[in-house]
């Protein structure tokens, strides 16, 4: 008995979801589905960063340096001093220099080969 002369009664917390509300089953498999997505969404992120890193690095090893050609010089001579300043440039491990033929062959697949025997 309180005070007042009143009985005291303890109150019980009911559940959140009470189980007349509605079917647990549907909130469940809801839940299940939500938490399988999530799993799927991490999973993609972390692919997904290892190929951006994997990209990353292969470009941050190779540079490529493009020799246009200007009329009235000689592409040789040119390509011969480019080569010679590459090999001198500290941090540079290999220069190669592509010939002309292995280029048009590359962008083939792009453009042909129509207009590439300049």
């Amino acid at each position: 008995m309180t005070r007042t002369g009143q009985t005291e009664t303890h109150h019980q917390p009911g559940a959140i979801i009470p189980a007349t509300a509605a079917p647990l089953r549907s909130l469940t498999a809801v839940m299940a589905v939500m938490c399988y997505l999530a799993v799927l969404a991490v999973g993609s992120m972390i692919l997904i960063d290892r190929a951006v890193s994997h990209w990353a690095r292969g470009l941050s090893s190779e540079a490529t340096v493009q020799l246009r050609e200007i009329s009235g010089r000689d592409m040789e001579a040119d390509l011969a001093l480019v080569v010679a300043l590459l090999q001198t440039t500290p941090g540079l491990v290999r220069v190669d220099a592509l010939p002309r033929e292995a280029g048009a062959k590359l962008l083939e697949p792009w453009i042909g080969n129509q207009g590439l025997d300049k």
